[in-house]
């Protein structure tokens, strides 16, 4: 089942259906903590080459089936030594829309947000919040880890909205671009279970 508003979709082509789902399982396949984050701030990079191994990197770790070289263009290697790119504007447009989307729900959050400008994201570390999924909302690990960070923060929004209100005063930013500050919700989740081991 294709849950659109947490962030799932499908790319259909040549007879495949493509499966995206950015969860948090499939985020941290892009690798450590802090590479996701490096790997999110690709996608403003200058570097054209930059830009599209970022954004195919984000794509592909957000589906289970590999993307032929006609859907996305592809990345070779000369003769020389150079890398070249094989790939359309459209191509590449899609790609970064669809990147740009799986960061949004997978990493962010597609959540409405107040408040100010904060510290800069240096890493995103998905098994904290499959952890926090798990404690707090009575999940096994498998359905913790399947979830997208949209589904974690309106979830806990739900379940804990006075702690969440109160914490949720302030934005992320990587490399100079604004994001929600998506650790509300952990932070919301923190602050339960101190209260609660306290209690």
């Amino acid at each position: 089942m294709l849950l659109k508003k947490y962030g799932h979709g499908s790319i259909e082509y040549g007879g495949v259906k493509y499966v995206i789902v950015p969860s948090f399982i499939n985020i941290s396949k892009i690798g450590e903590p802090t590479d996701i984050v490096e790997t999110i701030k690709g996608l403003h990079s200058s570097d054209p080459l930059d830009v599209y191994c970022s954004a195919f990197s984000i794509l592909q770790s957000c589906c289970d089936e590999d993307f032929p070289p006609e859907l996305f263009g592809d990345l070779s290697v000369t003769d020389s030594g150079i890398n070249e790119l094989d790939i359309s504007p459209e191509q590449i447009n899609d790609l970064i829309v669809l990147a740009t989307h799986c960061v949004k729900h997978g990493v962010i959050g597609d959540v409405e947000s107040k408040g100010e400008k904060g510290e800069p994201l240096t890493e995103f570390d998905a098994y904290e919040f499959i952890d926090l999924a798990v404690e707090h909302f009575t999940l096994s690990y498998d359905d913790a880890a399947k979830m997208t960070m949209t589904q974690f923060v309106r979830r806990m929004r739900t379940k804990y909205p006075e702690v969440h209100k109160r914490l949720e005063s302030g934005k992320r930013d990587i490399d100079g671009k604004s994001y929600t500050k998506f650790n509300a919700a952990a932070e919301a989740a923190r602050k339960q279970a101190e209260l609660k081991n306290n209690g």
